[in-house]
């Protein structure tokens, strides 16, 4: 079993110090983590992919349930109206999918006939289930998907984590990526790991979050303490926290956020519709909210932030000191002359 306190200094490389190690010990005491670092591989897959024609559902036959905020454009097939399930019908749907890719898959398939699940029927399952239990089914298949050399492909982590969100279950998502020996299911991309932490950053669950951060270590993506999104959701989260846990944690990554403002161009978010990209967006305004919080925070503890106010305002998050005394100003005329 991997180590959590290793793991976590490691997440957090180069800013880490020996001070993590009573916090997370302490913090994650209670958390198991079954995984080990991997080497992600691109494999070609040995088996052709055949049509299996009673359960190849289009696009258009799956029924959409809208999300707390827009998904990433093009990592997430969204469903047409035109074909809109009734409930019944979509668990039936649910519920012959799965029976035809759990006979399909495995070591030693209990089908009698020789069809072969294509990749997208995980995409259709995760869409179609509408209950934690549902995703719990699909997620507890994963492995006979991938012990015999198939894979997933990289925005089906992002897809089955939006809708662990929508669905109200993100600690379901959490697990899953945290024990792989058993579910083997693999956190493919800086992306998707965002994704995973902001499920839990955005309900306040601070120890899922610490816990996600040596996810980043044991699926090869770069540091957390180097991704600058991802890092300030967790440092926005540990100064809200606040704890003797969350605080050693806080001073080592403010460090790291500190070097990443300083060495970032201002990062507006996109307004124009024709080139702005969905996912793009909404990890800035990921990182514009978290950012705000921070500041906040630090400025109540008296700290200078001068340095990310700065970045904030060239960024376009927040009005300069000059147009916020101007529309301070104008305030007052314009209800007066509305009055």
């Amino acid at each position: 079993m991997a180590s959590i306190l290793s793991l976590t200094r490691q997440a957090l490389r180069p800013v880490c110090r020996r001070q993590l190690a009573a916090a997370t010990t302490s913090l994650l005491a209670q958390r198991s983590l079954h995984a080990s670092p991997i080497t992600l591989k691109k494999k070609k897959n040995a088996v052709q992919e055949v049509e299996f024609d009673d359960f190849a559902f289009e696009e258009d036959e799956l029924v959409s349930i809208p999300a707390e905020e827009p998904s990433a454009k093009g990592k997430q097939v969204k469903a047409s109206l035109r074909g809109q399930l009734t409930p019944e019908q979509r668990e039936k749907r649910f519920d012959e999918l799965f029976d035809f890719v759990k006979a399909h898959i495995g070591r030693q398939p209990t089908a009698d006939d020789p069809k072969q699940v294509r990749t997208s029927a995980w995409t259709h399952l995760i869409q179609l289930a509408t209950s934690e239990e549902q995703l719990k089914r699909v997620a507890d298949a994963f492995a006979d998907w991938t012990t015999v050399g198939r894979e997933f492909k990289e925005e089906q982590a992002v897809l089955f984590v939006q809708r662990c969100n929508q669905l109200k279950c993100p600690t379901l998502a959490v697990d899953v990526f945290s024990n792989r020996p058993y579910y083997r299911f693999d956190l493919k991309s800086v992306e998707a790991a965002r994704e995973l932490l902001h499920s839990v950053y955005k309900d306040s669950l601070f120890k899922e979050s610490v816990l996600v951060s040596t996810l980043f270590t044991l699926y090869n993506l770069p540091p957390l303490a180097n991704d600058i999104v991802s890092c300030s959701m967790l440092l926005s989260q540990c100064l809200a926290v606040d704890t003797p846990e969350s605080r050693v944690i806080a001073g080592a990554l403010l460090p790291a956020f500190k070097q990443s403002i300083d060495n970032s161009s201002p990062m507006p978010l996109p307004t124009d519709p024709a080139s702005r990209k969905q996912g793009e967006e909404r990890h800035l305004s990921w990182l514009k909210n978290a950012a705000g919080t921070i500041d906040s925070r630090l400025r109540a503890r008296g700290e200078d932030t001068t340095w990310l106010r700065k970045w904030r305002v060239a960024s376009g998050h927040i009005p300069s000191a000059g147009q916020a005394h101007f529309e301070h100003q104008e305030q007052p005329r314009q209800r007066a002359a509305h009055a």
